[in-house]
């Protein structure tokens, strides 16, 4: 069964498990937790991303790209990331007083510790990893998944409720880590050998730098958020704040990145017929912009409830963050899948000058912390991702001859009929956070977006239906 339908199946159904797992620790945890804790860990957090970034080097994507699996250059890889993770994990350890000085956090010291130690495990499991989805070994990545999601959160739950607070969070991440390094080397039943080859070396280091620098730009950015309001605001904003963020990762992750993580090994296999590539893309776009205009829809009109019944009073705030995040949900899905592309042809270099831009155009966007909200940086954010998916279709473009106004289309059919009058009408509902007026406002949304579609005669729907068969 060794199909791309199978493997969208295991992992959907993983991720959805997993997030199910977690959705439940969560819960658990945001009610014996304080937001103070959440954004403690959110500034560790934060630094150990930006520092892990250097532990990868963009080497994972060279692993899967290749062809074969050639022992000699996966072991130098995998020397050259664990010996980068002691020195990186070193410096954080150094580091952590400067950091706890500077947010006047003291607890801060200690935690970034012991996410010294978890930087290096993570650096440890990127290669077995990377193994396990070149093999296109989704079900095995995703039982690993679900088992350690259901062990890490009975761990953290226990914790929690004997009273350990923020250090509750940060030993259920140590354990959740460690026995994902554990289970992935069990499964690929792969062993480093003593050796560095430089050739080889130099080889995936040609090929990683710009995905490297590339994914360097996008850690930092996509926490410098953090960093600001940790600074501007107070430390229970940030874990109002982080908490809703985290929410949309975790929604965006199970609806985009198993479809992503799945396509990329396909897509290196076709990465020389461009017709073909043109073609698998439209269809993919179509299918992720229906997927998110659904489930963004939905989110928006339900958020407050659910929020107020599962997470409590204390963190409603989190859903007014959550809806203006959720705006900007296709943005992940949709670039990755540009930049996938390009990535699998080889690209790297057009990959790193995409997202240089980018963030480039990102950059005001942080300045609104300092002289406004944190409500207007949503806002902004949101706006700015709309100009940071033009400049990837400009090189997606480039790279195999797509049309700019072709993908805008498709992506408007979803996204104005059904997201925009959904959050415009929870907008003038703020102050209602009951069950019926979520009910009303959703079938405000689907009614519109039934009567859109009619109109155009269910053409982007049925190429979806026809798209779905297809899949193999």
């Amino acid at each position: 069964m060794s199909n791309t339908r199978t493997h969208l199946f295991w992992d959907y159904l993983g991720r959805f498990s997993s997030l199910l797992t977690q959705f439940v620790t969560s819960i658990v945890l945001t009610r014996l937790l304080l937001p103070e804790d959440f954004g403690l860990v959110g500034i560790a957090m934060a630094v150990n991303g930006i520092a892990a970034i250097f532990g990868n080097f963009g080497f994972s994507s060279y692993i899967i790209q290749q062809r074969d699996e050639n022992q000699r250059t996966i072991s130098t890889i995998f020397w050259f990331s664990a010996t980068l993770g002691i020195v990186l994990g070193f410096i954080i350890f150094l580091s952590s007083g400067f950091v706890a000085t500077f947010y006047k956090i003291k607890d801060l010291q200690q935690v970034l510790y012991f996410f010294a130690l978890l930087l290096l495990i993570n650096t440890l499991n990127s290669v077995p990893n990377a193994l396990l989805t070149k093999r296109l070994e989704f079900k095995a990545i995703n039982l690993r998944n679900i088992g350690i999601a259901v062990l890490s959160g009975g761990l953290g739950i226990s914790l929690a409720l004997l009273g350990y607070g923020v250090w509750a969070l940060v030993i259920q991440m140590i354990f959740n880590s460690t026995l994902g390094v554990i289970i992935s080397f069990r499964l690929t039943k792969w062993k480093p050998i003593l050796i560095f080859d430089k050739q080889e070396f130099k080889s995936a280091f040609n090929f990683g730098k710009y995905l490297f620098l590339a994914g360097l730009l996008d850690g930092i950015y996509s926490r410098v958020d953090v960093f600001l309001i940790g600074k501007v605001f107070s430390l229970k904003s940030l874990g109002l704040y982080t908490r809703a963020q985290s929410l949309d990762k975790t929604i965006t992750g199970i609806s985009g990145s198993s479809l992503l993580n799945v396509l990329f090994p396909t897509i290196a296999k076709i990465r020389d017929d461009k017709d073909l590539l043109r073609t698998t893309y439209y269809k993919y776009f179509t299918l992720i912009c229906f997927v998110f205009s659904v489930l963004s829809a939905t989110l928006i009109a339900f958020s407050s409830p659910i929020f107020l019944t599962i997470f409590g009073e204390k963190w409603l705030i989190s859903s007014f963050y959550f809806k203006i995040l959720v705006l900007s949900g296709y943005a992940y899905p949709l670039a990755s899948l540009m930049l996938s592309i390009i990535e699998a042809r080889g690209n790297s270099k057009a990959f790193f000058q995409a997202d240089l831009i980018k963030k480039i155009i990102f950059l005001p966007g942080y300045l609104i912390v300092f002289f406004f909200s944190l409500e207007a940086y949503l806002y902004g954010y949101f706006l700015l991702n709309v100009l940071g998916m033009t400049v990837n279709l400009y090189y997606l473009n480039q790279e195999i001859g797509t049309k700019y106004i072709a993908s805008l289309k498709i992506f408007l059919s979803f996204y104005v009929p059904s997201v925009v009058p959904v959050f415009l009408a929870d907008l003038l509902c703020n102050k209602t956070h009951t069950w019926l007026a979520s009910i009303l406002i959703f079938a405000f949304g689907a009614l519109l977006f039934v009567v859109y579609q009619r109109l155009l005669n269910f053409t982007r729907i049925k190429e979806i239906l026809l798209f779905a068969k297809l899949i193999k």
